[in-house]
């Protein structure tokens, strides 16, 4: 099993983790397979990191999650 993205960032820092496992760790969700789906969904849907301050109508991005990507 791949390393959770957690450890990854301790054990190799932040520039090995994909711009998707870091969103991740922002949002904080708590399992990493949901985590990192939903970060791969917001990244799509948003239409990449640079756009993620209109975001807020995904499935499964809570208004706390939204808030926390947009103070990122």
């Amino acid at each position: 099993m791949d390393a959770q993205p957690e450890e990854r960032l301790l054990t190799c820092g932040e520039s090995r983790l994909t711009t998707t496992e870091l969103l991740s760790l922002v949002m904080g969700n708590g399992r990493r397979d949901n985590a990192l789906e939903l970060a791969r969904r917001v990244l799509v849907q948003a239409g990449g990191l640079h756009h993620l301050s209109g975001v807020c109508d995904i499935q499964g991005l809570t208004q706390e999650k939204a808030a926390r990507l947009r103070a990122a």
